[in-house]
């Protein structure tokens, strides 16, 4: 009987000295409220009651919740969680006016168990999400490529697939959509010889034009197998007679070599080699014109 009386006098004698603890650490508080307050049983956790600032890891923090110092592994905040219902969440929320709410989840149910997001919880929806396979989707919650987006795009400089031959930047055009592809400043296509791809640009309809208007100019590289054909000039050529030429009118309605109005609208029209012909015919022209002018010379003389 006396055993247990005297454990439960122990026992009232242990409590009291601790609530007596508690209330001298609370007077001491109180009494120097400018002090940094350290949290009895744990010495990593520190409150500052004047400031209302807690460090976790840091005796002296310096925002309303600062967390690690200089020392190694004390910097680091992991927020755990088993469920996609409730996922682990990092909310910010600016309460001024025409302030959002923002929260980045790890394993929402939306993203999937997988993918980290941003999501405007004010009513924009995910603005970012980023799955397991490393794609990133910008207003889209299943990324299916490495880059993903809905809507409008703008980047002052764009690299497609650097280093490599088979560089390409795919428009897809959606039934029902009239969206554009703004390219500003200079473009520049490669095409590797021997891929088999003819189609450097292609445009099915419509007009290839520039800022101020059509083509200012059109530059045609060196890399090229048409002859220029300058060899209208060499004393060799067969210049066709102008009867030739217009028999040849007469009968199919265009300039020989060139083709014809249908042929131009079935096929199309390269324009490289287009030039070619022209200048030849130009060139024809000029033999002729200078030809016809030493008859008018020598009709003149004969007089």
């Amino acid at each position: 009987m006396r055993s247990r009386t005297g454990k439960a006098s122990k026992m009232k004698a242990s409590v009291l000295l601790k609530v007596c603890s508690g209330v001298v650490a609370l007077a001491v508080m109180q009494a120097n409220a400018a002090a940094t307050w350290q949290y009895p049983g744990n010495d990593t956790i520190y409150a500052n009651p004047v400031t209302s600032k807690v460090g976790i890891g840091n005796s002296h923090p310096e925002s309303p919740l600062t967390v690690g110092d200089a020392s190694a592994n004390r910097g680091v905040v992991r927020i755990k969680s088993y469920s996609a219902t409730y996922p682990p969440a990092l909310m910010l929320h600016q309460a001024a006016a025409s302030g959002r709410i923002w929260a980045l989840y790890s394993g929402e149910s939306t993203i999937g168990v997988s993918s980290f997001g941003i999501n405007d919880l004010s009513g924009g929806g995910y603005r970012m999400v980023i799955n397991s396979s490393g794609f990133v989707g910008f207003g889209k919650t299943s990324p299916g490529k490495k880059v993903d987006i809905s809507g409008a795009v703008r980047a002052d400089t764009l690299y497609a697939a650097s280093g490599t031959n088979n560089a390409r930047i795919t428009y897809t055009y959606v039934s029902g959509s009239y969206d554009d592809l703004w390219l500003h400043g200079v473009v520049k296509v490669h095409k590797s010889i021997g891929s088999g791809d003819a189609n450097a640009i292609v445009v099915s309809s419509g007009v290839v034009q520039a800022d101020s208007g059509l083509f200012t100019k059109v530059k045609i590289n060196n890399k090229w197998t048409l002859n220029a054909p300058d060899y209208v000039f060499d004393k060799n050529y067969k210049l066709p007679s102008l009867k030739a030429v217009e028999q040849h009118i007469s009968a199919n309605k265009h300039l020989p070599d060139l083709p014809s109005a249908a042929e131009m609208k079935k096929n199309g029209v390269d324009i490289a080699e287009m030039n070619m012909i022209l200048l030849k015919k130009v060139e024809e022209l000029t033999l002729y014109v200078i030809a016809q002018q030493k008859e008018i010379d020598n009709l003149k003389q004969s007089r």
